[in-house]
């Protein structure tokens, strides 16, 4: 009975612990993809040309145009076209940001998860280590706490710790009681 609950919590961790990993992976692969850097950057430098190959042509008006009115009518053009550059790239950056936002109220929602899956995990293993060490019949302490007891008071000790004693008892006639009683 406890190995087939061992067994199953056991699966239960690996289960969380692939799942956690696995959200750590689509995080890294959702803050690539946000910061894109490289990208980001060409479609700035390609706004940023047309900007400029806008304003040149306002310039060029100036030698093309010999009347105020041809003038006008031409740096009006351009600045309609500057204006439509801007809120086209305005529009993208808007799509952009709400993107961002939902990637990252996701990724916040799977943070948590993780978090209470973390804990959890947590508690099995206090769990688990705690059911390690008891008898599970009895809930008495089992030889591998013992053990373990006996090996952190040396080591206590040695290290200049207080001095501590050990006890040990010898039943007898107890396989008398295990038959009588049971194991």
């Amino acid at each position: 009975m406890l190995r087939s609950k061992i067994s199953k919590d056991f699966k239960y961790l690996n289960k969380t612990l692939s799942s956690f990993f696995n959200q750590v992976k689509e995080l890294e692969r959702v803050l690539n993809k946000e910061l894109n850097a490289e990208g980001q950057l060409k479609e700035f430098e390609e706004f940023e040309k047309n900007i400029n190959r806008e304003v040149g042509s306002i310039v060029d008006s100036f030698s093309l145009y010999s009347s105020i009115n041809e003038i006008k009518d031409a740096v009006v053009g351009r600045l309609a076209s500057i204006k439509d550059v801007i809120a086209k790239r305005k529009q993208k950056e808007r799509k952009r940001s709400k993107a961002a936002q939902k990637s990252i109220r996701l990724l916040r929602k799977r943070i948590s998860q993780a978090e209470t899956e973390t804990i959890e995990l947590t508690r099995k293993a206090d769990q688990f280590r705690e059911e390690s060490l008891r008898d599970g019949l009895t809930g008495l302490y089992n030889r591998k706490a013992f053990d373990r007891r006996i090996a952190e008071g040396l080591e206590s000790f040695n290290r200049g710790g207080e001095s501590f004693v050990m006890m040990m008892f010898d039943v007898d006639k107890f396989k008398w009681i295990n038959d009588t009683f049971g194991h």
